[in-house]
């Protein structure tokens, strides 16, 4: 049922936008924070697809958490990446490269 759909009901090209729109809007905060205060503040941002389990783990301390193939992939992706740059797996690439709005705007070779 709907409660199954990961997507929460959302196309994937509108899933893939809001991600990079995420990711665009951290580079550009952190641009912004290290003009403001001269710190030298910088990130590395990890995007892949797959599979994930996710919950609050804890009794005295819960905490939300998320683990799995997916999870796996982000982090390597950003742990090799280049900082302020961000980092995607091949299928999130194929996925946004199949929306020539997404793919004109965000894909770049490297």
């Amino acid at each position: 049922g709907p409660e199954d759909d990961p997507s929460g009901g959302l196309d994937q090209h509108t899933v893939c936008r809001r991600v990079l729109e995420v990711a665009r809007v951290m580079l550009e905060s952190l641009e912004r924070h290290r003009t403001e205060t001269e710190q030298d503040v910088h990130c590395r941002i990890g995007i892949a697809v797959g599979t994930v389990v996710s919950g609050v783990l804890g009794r005295l301390q819960p905490r939300f958490h998320i683990f799995g193939r997916g999870v796996r992939a982000a982090e390597k992706l950003e742990q090799t990446g280049t900082r302020d740059c961000v980092h995607a797996c091949d299928g999130f690439v194929e996925a946004v490269a199949a929306d020539p709005a997404l793919a004109g705007e965000f894909i770049r070779s490297t």
